[in-house]
């Protein structure tokens, strides 16, 4: 059985978790952001992130 506390714990996971998606809604524009990182990151780094990327599921 959970007590206050706990709910207390996941409501405020949840609210961060969700505050957090709003602060990064704003910086990320688009597809390039999300997966390429605004394609600021070197080739080869971008490259092994999304073959590695592919082996994560």
């Amino acid at each position: 059985m959970l007590s206050i506390f706990d709910y207390i714990v996941i409501g405020f996971y949840f609210l961060f978790t969700l505050s957090l998606g709003f602060v990064f809604k704003k910086m990320n524009t688009g597809g390039t952001e999300y997966f390429a990182g605004g394609l600021k990151m070197n080739w080869w780094l971008l490259g092994a992130s999304s073959f590695i990327s592919n082996f994560s599921a």
